[in-house]
């Protein structure tokens, strides 16, 4: 599976940023951007329990592991992200990080980054799951820029 979302990834870093915002939750992006779901698990709205939900997710997570491996072969290792590092939640309009990574703060609490200078570009993997009786999705997010973050003052925690 890694290899298709690295093609997949591959495709979103070939193809131009729109001059207008496009998509839906699954895919959409703007001027400076592109977020695709790259997998997606079942939904639990009838059993909620460790029993079924840890095995699902543990499943996602070493998806997302191995396409992080994939990543870091290529442009070294992910920097990783962590929205909440001290624990406290802050307001998203008080942080200036592109919607991108703003769809990821307030779906998770941390991402994998990497900067990929020779396009100009920045990539970052996530896995979301918005509410517990919904499916866990494997999102991936293309920016422009050599850094998620152009400011490097949001007061997030990278690890």
């Amino acid at each position: 599976m890694s290899s298709a979302h690295e093609a997949a990834v591959d495709a979103l870093m070939r193809q131009p940023f729109p001059d207008i915002a496009y998509g839906r939750r699954d895919a959409f992006g703007d001027v400076d951007h592109h977020v695709a779901r790259l997998s997606v698990t079942q939904d639990f709205w009838d059993d909620r329990g460790e029993e079924v939900v840890g095995p699902v997710r543990d499943a996602i997570e070493q998806e997302r592991d191995r396409l992080a491996e994939a990543f870091s072969k290529r442009w070294g290792p992910a920097e990783e992200v962590n929205f909440w590092g001290d624990g406290e939640h802050r307001n998203p309009a008080d942080l200036e990080d592109g919607e991108a990574v703003d769809f990821f703060r307030s779906q998770t609490s941390g991402m994998l980054a990497w900067s990929c200078p020779e396009h100009n570009q920045w990539v970052a993997l996530a896995v979301i799951q918005a509410d517990p009786e919904l499916p866990f999705a494997l999102f991936v997010a293309v920016g422009a820029g050599s850094a998620w973050s152009a400011t490097g003052s949001s007061g997030l925690d990278r690890g």
